[in-house]
Protein backbone atom coordinates (compact mmCIF):
# COMPACT_ATOMS: atom_id res chain seq x y z
CA UNK A 1 0.00 0.00 0.00
CA UNK A 2 0.83 4.04 -0.78
CA UNK A 3 0.09 6.32 1.54
CA UNK A 4 0.88 9.61 0.46
CA UNK A 5 0.13 12.62 3.28
CA UNK A 6 1.18 15.56 1.03
CA UNK A 7 1.26 16.66 -2.37
CA UNK A 8 1.73 14.35 -5.39
CA UNK A 9 2.39 15.67 -9.27
CA UNK A 10 2.50 13.16 -12.16
CA UNK A 11 3.54 14.06 -15.50
CA UNK A 12 1.97 11.99 -17.90
CA UNK A 13 -0.83 8.88 -16.89
CA UNK A 14 -0.98 6.92 -14.05
CA UNK A 15 -2.93 3.81 -14.11
CA UNK A 16 -4.85 2.74 -10.76
CA UNK A 17 -6.88 -0.18 -10.65
CA UNK A 18 -8.92 0.92 -7.25
CA UNK A 19 -8.82 4.25 -5.72
CA UNK A 20 -10.47 5.38 -2.49
CA UNK A 21 -10.01 8.83 -1.99
CA UNK A 22 -10.75 10.53 1.72
CA UNK A 23 -11.44 14.00 1.49
CA UNK A 24 -12.19 16.73 -0.93
CA UNK A 25 -11.39 15.35 -5.07
CA UNK A 26 -10.53 18.94 -6.84
CA UNK A 27 -10.13 18.66 -10.72
CA UNK A 28 -9.27 21.55 -12.80
CA UNK A 29 -9.16 20.24 -16.06
CA UNK A 30 -11.74 20.75 -18.98
CA UNK A 31 -13.06 16.98 -19.41
CA UNK A 32 -12.89 14.05 -17.17
CA UNK A 33 -13.77 10.96 -19.31
CA UNK A 34 -15.48 7.53 -17.98
CA UNK A 35 -15.12 4.18 -19.74
CA UNK A 36 -16.05 1.05 -19.94
CA UNK A 37 -16.97 -1.72 -22.27
CA UNK A 38 -19.42 -3.51 -19.45
CA UNK A 39 -23.12 -3.44 -20.12
CA UNK A 40 -24.81 -0.79 -18.05
CA UNK A 41 -21.22 0.71 -17.04
CA UNK A 42 -20.16 3.03 -16.36
CA UNK A 43 -22.37 4.35 -13.52
CA UNK A 44 -21.58 7.62 -11.64
CA UNK A 45 -23.18 7.04 -7.45
CA UNK A 46 -23.62 10.06 -5.32
CA UNK A 47 -23.97 8.72 -2.20
CA UNK A 48 -24.90 10.11 0.94
CA UNK A 49 -24.38 7.66 4.30
CA UNK A 50 -25.76 10.22 7.11
CA UNK A 51 -28.52 9.37 9.41
CA UNK A 52 -30.66 12.44 9.00
CA UNK A 53 -33.26 13.63 5.85
CA UNK A 54 -30.85 15.59 4.21
CA UNK A 55 -29.68 14.30 0.90
CA UNK A 56 -26.78 14.04 -1.71
CA UNK A 57 -26.55 16.73 -4.21
CA UNK A 58 -25.28 17.56 -8.21
CA UNK A 59 -24.87 20.89 -8.66
CA UNK A 60 -23.92 22.93 -11.81
CA UNK A 61 -22.16 26.30 -10.87
CA UNK A 62 -21.47 28.68 -13.10
CA UNK A 63 -19.37 31.57 -11.63
CA UNK A 64 -17.88 33.92 -14.67
CA UNK A 65 -16.19 36.28 -12.57
CA UNK A 66 -18.66 39.14 -13.61
CA UNK A 67 -22.23 39.89 -13.33
CA UNK A 68 -24.59 37.35 -14.71
CA UNK A 69 -26.77 37.90 -17.39
CA UNK A 70 -29.89 36.92 -19.02
CA UNK A 71 -29.27 34.08 -20.93
CA UNK A 72 -26.40 32.60 -19.26
CA UNK A 73 -26.32 29.23 -19.86
CA UNK A 74 -25.98 27.05 -16.35
CA UNK A 75 -25.64 23.72 -16.72
CA UNK A 76 -26.38 21.35 -19.88
CA UNK A 77 -26.68 17.04 -20.01
CA UNK A 78 -26.96 15.41 -23.62
CA UNK A 79 -27.89 12.43 -24.43
CA UNK A 80 -25.67 10.89 -27.27
CA UNK A 81 -26.04 7.58 -29.13
CA UNK A 82 -25.33 6.19 -31.95
CA UNK A 83 -28.53 6.78 -35.40
CA UNK A 84 -28.59 3.83 -38.04
CA UNK A 85 -25.36 5.58 -39.97
CA UNK A 86 -23.23 4.87 -36.51
CA UNK A 87 -22.87 8.13 -36.07
CA UNK A 88 -23.03 10.08 -32.67
CA UNK A 89 -26.43 12.33 -32.41
CA UNK A 90 -27.80 13.89 -29.53
CA UNK A 91 -31.04 12.64 -29.33
CA UNK A 92 -31.87 14.67 -25.80
CA UNK A 93 -30.47 17.80 -24.42
CA UNK A 94 -31.27 19.02 -20.29
CA UNK A 95 -30.84 23.00 -20.25
CA UNK A 96 -30.97 25.56 -17.33
CA UNK A 97 -29.91 28.92 -17.60
CA UNK A 98 -31.21 32.28 -16.15
CA UNK A 99 -34.14 33.54 -17.39
CA UNK A 100 -33.91 37.10 -15.88
CA UNK A 101 -30.72 37.94 -13.96
CA UNK A 102 -31.89 41.11 -12.25
CA UNK A 103 -31.13 41.42 -8.38
CA UNK A 104 -33.99 40.38 -6.35
CA UNK A 105 -36.29 39.49 -9.28
CA UNK A 106 -33.94 36.18 -10.33
CA UNK A 107 -35.42 33.76 -12.50
CA UNK A 108 -34.61 29.73 -13.89
CA UNK A 109 -35.50 28.43 -17.13
CA UNK A 110 -35.61 24.90 -17.72
CA UNK A 111 -35.80 23.12 -20.96
CA UNK A 112 -35.78 19.41 -22.46
CA UNK A 113 -35.05 19.80 -26.26
CA UNK A 114 -35.28 16.23 -28.55
CA UNK A 115 -34.12 15.51 -32.42
CA UNK A 116 -37.41 15.49 -33.68
CA UNK A 117 -37.77 14.03 -36.97
CA UNK A 118 -35.43 15.50 -38.94
CA UNK A 119 -32.51 15.24 -36.26
CA UNK A 120 -33.12 19.05 -35.40
CA UNK A 121 -33.32 19.95 -31.97
CA UNK A 122 -36.13 21.11 -30.42
CA UNK A 123 -37.41 22.23 -27.00
CA UNK A 124 -40.65 20.10 -26.13
CA UNK A 125 -41.13 21.37 -22.53
CA UNK A 126 -39.91 24.60 -21.32
CA UNK A 127 -40.40 25.81 -17.85
CA UNK A 128 -39.70 29.44 -17.55
CA UNK A 129 -39.89 32.41 -15.09
CA UNK A 130 -43.08 34.10 -15.22
CA UNK A 131 -43.74 37.80 -14.84
CA UNK A 132 -45.06 37.93 -11.63
CA UNK A 133 -44.09 36.70 -8.02
CA UNK A 134 -43.99 32.69 -7.65
CA UNK A 135 -45.43 32.11 -10.98
CA UNK A 136 -43.60 29.26 -13.41
CA UNK A 137 -44.73 29.46 -17.16
CA UNK A 138 -44.91 25.80 -18.59
CA UNK A 139 -45.22 25.12 -22.69
CA UNK A 140 -45.41 21.29 -23.81
CA UNK A 141 -44.53 20.94 -27.18
CA UNK A 142 -42.95 22.11 -30.23
CA UNK A 143 -45.44 23.36 -33.19
CA UNK A 144 -48.85 22.99 -33.77
CA UNK A 145 -48.49 19.45 -35.01
CA UNK A 146 -47.41 18.38 -31.64
CA UNK A 147 -49.93 15.96 -29.64
CA UNK A 148 -50.09 16.03 -26.20
CA UNK A 149 -51.66 13.35 -24.16
CA UNK A 150 -52.62 13.38 -20.66
CA UNK A 151 -53.63 10.31 -19.16
CA UNK A 152 -56.59 10.41 -16.28
CA UNK A 153 -58.13 13.46 -15.56
CA UNK A 154 -56.65 16.91 -16.34
CA UNK A 155 -57.35 19.41 -13.49
CA UNK A 156 -57.09 23.18 -14.24
CA UNK A 157 -57.62 25.52 -11.12
CA UNK A 158 -56.73 28.82 -13.69
CA UNK A 159 -58.87 29.52 -17.22
CA UNK A 160 -58.44 26.79 -19.89
CA UNK A 161 -57.46 28.45 -23.61
CA UNK A 162 -57.87 27.05 -26.64
CA UNK A 163 -56.95 28.80 -29.56
CA UNK A 164 -58.19 26.01 -32.40
CA UNK A 165 -61.14 24.60 -30.76
CA UNK A 166 -61.47 22.17 -27.91
CA UNK A 167 -63.20 18.56 -28.64
CA UNK A 168 -65.03 16.89 -26.25
CA UNK A 169 -65.74 12.93 -26.73
CA UNK A 170 -68.88 13.51 -29.59
CA UNK A 171 -68.79 17.27 -29.25
CA UNK A 172 -66.50 20.25 -30.50
CA UNK A 173 -66.53 23.79 -29.50
CA UNK A 174 -64.63 26.33 -31.95
CA UNK A 175 -65.05 30.32 -31.20
CA UNK A 176 -69.25 30.06 -31.04
CA UNK A 177 -70.41 27.09 -32.63
CA UNK A 178 -70.81 24.08 -31.01
CA UNK A 179 -70.93 20.83 -33.29
CA UNK A 180 -72.29 16.99 -31.81
CA UNK A 181 -71.30 14.22 -34.09
CA UNK A 182 -74.15 12.56 -31.83
CA UNK A 183 -77.00 13.56 -29.90
CA UNK A 184 -76.29 14.84 -26.34
CA UNK A 185 -78.23 16.46 -23.20
CA UNK A 186 -77.84 19.63 -21.60
CA UNK A 187 -78.72 19.98 -17.47
CA UNK A 188 -79.27 23.50 -16.71
CA UNK A 189 -79.60 24.34 -12.93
Amino acid sequence: ALDISGDIDVDGTTNLDDTNIVGDLTVTGDTATFTSANADDPIIIIKNTRNDAASAGLQFVKDKGAAGADGDDIGQIDFIADNDAQQQTTFVSILSEVSTAADGAEGGKYAVRLATHDGEMQTGLLLQDGNAEDEIDVTIGSGTSSLTTVAGTLTSTGVVTANAGVVVDTMTLDAATLTATADFQVDAA
